[in-house]
C-alpha cells in the first residue's frame, strides 16, 4: 500500500536503493485499479503495457525523468495504437492513427500509461456526468454516504489520483476543467500558460481556450511532469517558442511577492475564514497583500459561453460520420449527416446550437464580433494588473462536490456557474495552480444508503476545497514560487 503513496522523489530514491522495483510500484497501483473499479475512472486500460515499460527500465542503470511512473491519460488525447473516444459514442471505433505532441514527450521521458481516463463528453461538463461511458464516482464520501461528482470535465483523471489509481493524471482545462476537479477531489492541479505545451493531438474542444494540465497529489510532481511534457512544437502554431522553466528547482518562498486578493463579498463562510487564516500566515512569511478588482467574473463567464461554444460548433463540424465519426444510418447524405450527429449527447447539442447561432451572420457582430473584442479588453486589464502584483489569490470553485444526479436537476446557466473563479485564467492564457487548503463539513439533503460496490470507500470528515494562484502569461514560476509556501502551511493530508 505505502508504494502508491510516494512521491516522484521518493520512488526515484526507493528504486536506486533497491528497496523495490518499478515493476512492483506499477503492480500496486493496478492493485488499487482493480480494487476501485466502481469508480468508473477509467475508459481503456493498458496495465500490462505500463508494467512491460516499468520492467524494461528496472532493467537499465540510467533511467529517464519519469521512468515507469504511472500517469494516466484524460481520453481525448491521442495515444498510437489505443482508443481515443473522449466519451462520446462518436468515436466509439476510433483508434489513434499518432501520438500527441505531449504523450510523445511524456514517452520520451518514460512513464507509463496504465489507462485513459472517463471525461464529460468532449470534455464539456463540470460534473463528469455527461460522459457515454457513465458517470464517475468521488472517492470522497461523508458519514451520509452519498456519492458525488469528481467535477469535470477531467473527473476520472482527478478521481483516479485522488484515490490512488495513478501517481498523477493529465487533463484539459478550457474553462476550469482541471482545477475545478482538483478541488473537488482535494488535489493540486496545474494549467500552465496557454501554447506551454501543445494541443497538437488533443481532440479539440475550444481551440483559443484550451490547456494540457496536470493532476497531482503535490506540488513538486506537477513540476517533474510538467518539466517532460512542456515545450516548443513546431508542428502547432499556437504553441510557445520559449525555453521550458525549471520549476522543480524552484522553493517556496512569498517574501516580498506581492498578492492580490479581491474583495470576499459574495464568498462562503469557509472560504473567508481559510483565505483570511492563510493571508495571516503568508504576510508572516513576507508577502505583501493588496486588494484589488479583476475583471467581472460575471462578464468572463459570459464571454466563455459565447466563444466556447462558437469554436465547439467549428471543431466538431467534422464529426459527421463521413470524415469522421461513426455513420448514423440513412438513404441520403441529410439523413446519414442528421443520424450521425445525433450520437452527441445533450450537452454537446446544446453547445453546439448555441455556437451556430451565435456564429450566424445576422448574429455575429452581436455576440461573436462583440465577444473577442471585450476578451481583447479583458486581456489588456490582467497585464495591467499584473504590473502591480506578482500572484492572483482565488476560491477555485464556489462550492465543494456536490451529489450526483443533481445536475440534472440544475439549469444549464447554474452548473456553468461552477467555472466562474477558473474561466479567467483560460480568457487571458496565464498559469494558474490550485492547491487544497482545507475541508468543510457538508450534509446532503438527499442521503441515500452506500451500496456494497463502494465499501472500499473510507469515510471522511469533511469534503475539500482549494485556491487557485494565477500569474501572468508565462510567469509558471511565480505561481509555482506561491504554491510550494501554500503547501507547506497547509500541510494538506488528502484522503484519509
Amino acid at each position: 500500500m505505502f508504494l502508491t503513496k510516494l512521491t516522484i522523489e521518493e520512488i526515484r530514491e526507493g528504486v536506486d536503493s533497491k528497496k523495490f522495483s518499478l515493476l512492483e510500484l506499477n503492480e500496486a497501483y493496478e492493485k488499487e485499479f482493480n480494487q476501485k473499479k466502481s469508480l468508473n475512472v477509467s475508459i481503456s486500460d493498458y496495465w500490462a503495457q505500463a508494467k512491460e515499460n516499468a520492467k524494461h527500465f528496472d532493467s537499465i542503470d540510467k533511467k529517464p525523468a519519469l521512468a515507469g511512473i504511472p500517469i494516466a491519460i484524460k481520453d481525448n488525447y491521442l495515444i498510437k495504437g489505443t482508443k481515443t473516444t473522449a466519451a462520446s459514442k462518436v468515436l466509439a471505433n476510433f483508434e489513434s492513427p499518432y501520438e500527441s505532441f505531449v504523450t510523445s514527450n511524456l514517452k520520451k521521458a518514460g512513464y507509463s500509461m496504465p489507462f485513459k481516463s472517463n471525461l464529460d463528453e468532449f470534455a464539456m461538463g463540470s460534473s463528469n456526468e455527461f460522459s457515454a461511458y457513465g458517470n464517475v464516482v468521488n472517492p470522497w464520501i461523508l458519514s451520509d454516504n452519498v456519492l458525488r461528482v469528481p467535477g469535470g470535465s477531467s473527473g476520472g483523471s482527478a478521481a483516479a489520483v485522488a484515490a490512488n489509481m495513478c501517481l498523477g493524471a493529465l487533463g484539459t482545462d478550457t474553462g476550469g476543467s482541471v482545477r475545478q476537479p482538483s478541488s473537488f477531489c482535494g488535489l493540486v492541479g496545474f494549467k500552465p500558460s496557454y501554447g506551454r505545451s501543445s494541443r497538437r493531438g488533443i481532440v479539440a474542444f475550444g481551440s483559443s481556450l484550451d490547456h494540457p494540465g496536470i493532476f497531482t497529489r503535490n506540488v513538486q510532481d506537477s513540476c517533474y511532469i510538467f518539466e517532460s511534457m512542456a515545450g516548443h512544437d513546431k508542428g502547432e502554431a499556437t504553441s510557445l517558442n520559449a525555453p521550458v522553466p525549471e520549476l522543480t528547482k524552484i522553493k517556496g518562498n512569498v517574501k516580498g511577492l506581492k498578492i492580490g486578493m479581491i474583495k470576499q463579498d459574495g464568498l462562503s463562510s469557509h472560504y473567508c475564514s481559510s483565505l483570511n487564516s492563510l493571508k495571516s500566515d503568508l504576510e508572516k512569511e513576507g508577502a505583501i497583500f493588496k486588494e484589488v478588482e479583476v475583471p467581472s467574473f460575471d462578464l468572463a463567464l459570459s464571454l466563455y459561453y459565447i466563444i466556447a461554444p462558437a469554436e465547439v460548433a467549428s471543431n466538431l463540424a467534422r464529426f459527421d460520420g463521413i470524415r469522421f465519426g461513426v455513420r448514423g444510418e440513412g438513404s441520403g447524405f441529410e439523413e446519414i449527416i442528421k443520424n450521425s450527429r445525433n450520437n452527441f449527447g445533450a450537452e454537446v447539442k446544446r453547445r453546439i446550437l448555441t455556437g451556430n447561432f451565435v456564429l450566424f451572420s445576422d448574429e455575429y457582430d452581436k455576440y461573436f464580433g462583440k465577444a473577442l473584442k471585450l476578451r481583447e479588453e479583458l486581456k489588456a486589464r490582467m497585464q495591467e494588473l499584473f504590473s502591480e502584483i506578482d500572484v492572483l489569490l482565488l476560491p477555485t470553485s464556489p462550492g465543494v462536490a456536490f451529489p450526483i444526479g443533481t445536475a440534472q436537476e440544475r439549469c444549464p446557466a447554474e452548473m456553468y456557474k461552477e467555472d466562474m473563479y477558473t474561466i479567467l485564467a483560460n480568457m487571458y492564457g496565464g498559469p494558474s495552480m490550485q492547491v487544497p487548503i482545507g475541508k468543510v463539513s457538508y450534509l446532503s439533503d438527499k442521503p441515500a444508503n452506500k451500496t456494497s460496490e463502494f465499501d472500499f470507500l473510507k469515510v471522511q470528515d469533511g469534503l475539500p476545497f482549494g485556491v487557485q494562484i494565477m500569474a501572468a502569461c508565462e510567469r509558471e514560476d511565480l505561481v509555482v514560487m506561491a504554491a510550494k509556501k501554500v503547501e507547506e502551511i497547509v500541510r494538506w493530508e488528502g484522503l484519509k
